[in-house]
């Protein structure tokens, strides 16, 4: 059975915040993010999804990086020269482009060799890709264009880096042409496969309640106790920017957490869950350690994730890859129905409070097609005869 490890996943589900943010660079340019898909001007804007997605899984152990891309679609522009490219995607050690071919284009593939593809893509069209990178050597990278294999080539001589997916941006603005996206997941796998990206389903996990696993002294807005209803300070529903929020309290070297219930959706072939929390301290230059937490409605059972950026004064969004369900076993639909978010504030020394105004999460199931090793030697063998 194959063992995978979901390090990136990105489905741009809400209009209540920017939830991919803007801190230390993870957005470049202006992006133009909306329900449902993100759309990206070549070469001025790009997301990186990187150090900054706390407890993303290594590829240890694993013998594949994999990237599917669900409506893929490039749009034309009247100074996008015939025969030159732009970048969509870096991702393990690729450079993956569109190239201009007349009225079409064409995917082309750069890790210190190039190799370009055949198949002439229309503009304004939505394409499911696929992408298969080995991790060791020979470095193997393939693309596939729905079920297609588009590009198999072991000539790549740069490395694979299987631990970013960046969207877009080159060094330059050429000023031309744009695509967007619906829905992306990149995991590592110790099995030869692709990620069937026409399956890729993301869902949202909104907050709807306050959680059993831990209730510990966040108070709202308003400074209720810890018995009245809080979650809708935090549930964006409507959104209402920061005028409603929770707060943890402000005692020096403690400890609180607050855990909420979600939304119940269905989803076959969960694959992941990721975490997002809008949040600041409450005072300028004092710090503590906050954390995003996933638990089964006790706590026994639960993952506390210590996010990277904060605290500062200054909303920044705090994000953790759950790629386990919080009993460590692979996230399956009771591990959803069960699942609750959360939030944990560790205070040092300084007595400061840690405010949370949005507190949202997105699933995301996938279905998986096993490569034997016998039908690719196939697929190999007809596209040289």
């Amino acid at each position: 059975m194959a063992t995978r490890k979901a390090y990136a996943s990105l489905a741009w589900l809400s209009s209540h915040l920017p939830y991919y943010g803007w801190f230390t660079g993870e957005i470049y340019g202006t992006p133009t993010l909306s329900v449902g898909a993100c759309s990206f001007d070549f070469g001025v804007d790009a997301i990186y999804a990187g150090a900054i997605w706390t407890n993303r899984p290594t590829s240890a152990g694993m013998s594949y990086s994999l990237l599917g891309v669900n409506s893929l679609t490039v749009t034309d522009h009247a100074s996008w020269a015939d025969g030159t490219r732009r970048k969509m995607f870096h991702y393990a050690g690729l450079e993956i482009f569109a190239k201009k071919s007349g009225s079409n284009y064409v995917i082309e593939v750069e890790s210190g060799a190039i190799v370009t593809g055949t198949t002439l893509l229309s503009f304004g069209t939505a394409y499911n890709i696929s992408v298969s990178r080995q991790i060791a050597s020979p470095t193997r990278g393939r693309v596939w264009i729905g079920s297609t294999l588009e590009i198999d080539s072991s000539s790549f001589t740069v490395g694979a880096t299987p631990n970013t997916v960046i969207l877009s941006r080159e060094h330059t603005d050429p000023t031309n042409g744009s695509f967007s996206v619906r829905e992306v997941l990149a995991v590592f796998s110790d099995t030869d496969e692709r990620i069937d990206a026409s399956t890729l389903n993301g869902q949202e996990l909104v907050v709807s309640g306050n959680g059993t696993s831990y209730n510990e002294y966040y108070a709202d807005e308003a400074g209720a106790p810890p018995t009245a209803p809080r979650h809708d300070s935090v549930d964006e529903d409507p959104p209402d920017g920061d005028t409603t929020f929770l707060d943890s309290r402000t005692d020096a070297n403690t400890t609180d957490r607050q855990t909420f219930t979600t939304t119940n959706i269905t989803m076959a072939n969960p694959e992941v869950v990721v975490l997002f929390d809008w949040a600041r301290t409450t005072i300028a230059a004092k710090t503590l350690s906050p954390y995003g937490m996933s638990t089964d409605g006790g706590t026994t059972n639960k993952e506390e994730v210590q996010t990277n950026y904060g605290p500062v004064d200054d909303y920044t969004p705090q994000r953790a890859v759950f790629w386990r369900a919080p009993d460590g076993s692979p996230w399956s639909q009771a591990g959803l129905n069960s699942w609750e978010p959360g939030t944990r504030a560790t205070r040092g020394a300084n007595a400061v409070a840690w405010r949370n105004t949005a507190i949202h999460a997105e699933a995301m199931g996938v279905d998986y097609i096993a490569l034997p090793a016998a039908e690719d030697r196939r697929r190999l063998l007809a596209q040289v005869i």
